[in-house]
């Protein structure tokens, strides 16, 4: 496929025509892997393809030589494809699904993540409705001072029988929010709330200290609770917030 950036080249399994196995552009490859015995992806990696602007040396692996312009173009990217293989990828995911098919653990690697020392990994946990209750990030390679991995963060969900959010947390070393819904009969929030705890000593790490900061922040508002207003349509007509 031509565009303006260039041309870009897809390939399909061939047992699964409906699976895309790789694309090729002017610049970068990714490549795309799945189970075995499902049509679940296992690894998506981001390689880059080099530089296309001149021919590889002499001295490189023949490509096939076409002599229409299409074929030029493709001959350059398998060329710049060939140059980036075995290179440390940009970025790859893999993903572990459980026996339902769900990603139960997604890791992430390459050079992107690793400049900005984000999670390599994220483990995921849902209930017997298939509703996500659990997702935890780690970088076990990145620890901070007295042991303390700084990136880890860990985030649950608690549902209602219809599947309407109750409550939702999001905890890091240094501090926990819980954030509390409140639906009415139409199952629309009527209200959020808020409520952001200390936690951690730098000094001992085994001796939590937990500070109470539901009630009043004024650094951070969203502390707060909001009213969102609805319509009797059931039209948002004020988010709370302002």
């Amino acid at each position: 496929m031509k565009t303006i950036a260039g041309t870009f080249r897809y390939q399909y399994d061939g047992e699964n025509p409906a699976l895309l196995t790789r694309m090729t552009g002017p610049v970068h490859r990714v490549d795309t892997t799945y189970e075995p015995t499902r049509d679940l992806i296992a690894e998506v990696r981001n390689v880059s393809a080099g530089r296309i602007s001149k021919l590889p040396k002499s001295d490189a692996a023949p490509v096939p030589q076409v002599d229409d312009r299409d074929g030029a173009i493709d001959r350059r990217i398998d060329a710049a494809a060939a140059a980036g293989a075995g290179q440390h990828p940009i970025s790859a995911y893999t993903y572990e699904n459980d026996a339902l098919g769900r990603r139960a653990r997604i890791g992430m690697s390459g050079e992107a993540f690793e400049r900005h020392s984000v999670p390599q990994a994220v483990e995921v946990a849902y209930n017997d409705r298939s509703e996500v209750i659990g997702a935890t990030y780690d970088r076990i390679d990145k620890i901070g001072e007295n042991g303390i991995d700084r990136n880890h963060r860990s985030y649950g969900y608690q549902y209602d029988a219809i599947g309407n959010r109750e409550k939702a947390t999001v905890e890091t070393p240094s501090e926990k929010v819980e954030t509390s819904y409140t639906a009415n009969a139409l199952n629309q929030y009527t209200q959020i709330q808020n409520k952001k705890s200390i936690q951690g000593n730098p000094e001992n790490p085994d001796n939590p200290v937990q500070k109470d900061r539901s009630r009043r922040n004024p650094v951070n508002p969203a502390v707060n609770p909001v009213h969102p207003v609805h319509d009797p349509d059931g039209n948002l007509l004020r988010d709370g917030e302002g």
